[in-house]
């Protein structure tokens, strides 16, 4: 019998049957929704910015004209990746917030601007001003929490941040199921609702984590 995996996010079923096999029987409960501001965006004199989502960059494309000398910082591959199909280079990239904080310090304190949702973790806001950096947060889209109800039993669960685990958590618990998660920072919130084991991808990006899950059942 397949293994009933729920991602709880709005996927390709094709895709992810390709990557895990028939082995898997893939669902998706979409947890969480976008809305972008539509409000007008200043970037005022800044000339570096950074983008911790791809959905992020969706939101200001085509809002902003940002000056030739501008500098990228990103967390995950596929905001570098939008980033650079606008024309722009990315100087840094990074797998979560943690990490980009820890190498933009690195750096001589700078004007710096962070693109972000209205559930936007404080890391980035918390250390780089009081690491001298004169830092901006503009948020440009919302997270708006979905709270769904699964109606059929599954093997294992997929979260992708803590936003949908909250989201999820409402009106559905965790039992005997294995759970999966793209990274440490969701990995984290999601032991504060469960006692279960969490496995998580330390690349945190679906292909590493579509890897760990069919590593985490070879090795069964």
């Amino acid at each position: 019998m397949a293994i009933r995996i729920l991602f709880t996010k709005e996927l390709s079923k094709e895709y992810i049957q390709q990557q895990l096999g028939d082995y898997f029987d893939p669902s998706f409960l979409p947890v969480i929704g976008i809305r972008y501001i539509e409000d007008q965006i200043d970037i005022e004199d800044y000339h570096h910015f950074i983008f911790t989502s791809i959905q992020g960059v969706k939101a200001v494309k085509e809002k902003i004209i940002f000056p030739e000398n501008s500098k990228f910082y990103t967390v995950g591959e596929k905001s570098r990746q939008a980033l650079e199909k606008m024309g722009f280079s990315v100087e840094i990239v990074a797998k979560n917030a943690l990490e980009l904080c820890d190498k933009i310090q690195e750096l001589n304190p700078i004007k710096i601007m962070h693109f972000c949702s209205s559930k936007a973790l404080s890391t980035l806001k918390n250390q780089l001003p009081k690491a001298g950096f004169d830092f901006a947060e503009k948020i440009v889209y919302e997270t708006i929490p979905l709270y769904p109800e699964r109606n059929t039993p599954t093997d294992a669960i997929v979260f992708f941040s803590p936003s949908g685990v909250e989201s999820f958590m409402k009106n559905n618990s965790v039992k005997n199921e294995r759970l999966f998660a793209i990274g440490e920072t969701t990995a984290s919130y999601l032991k504060s609702f469960t006692d279960n084991e969490i496995i998580k991808s330390e690349q945190e990006t679906l292909e590493d984590l579509l890897q760990v899950i069919k590593d985490t059942y070879r090795n069964d």
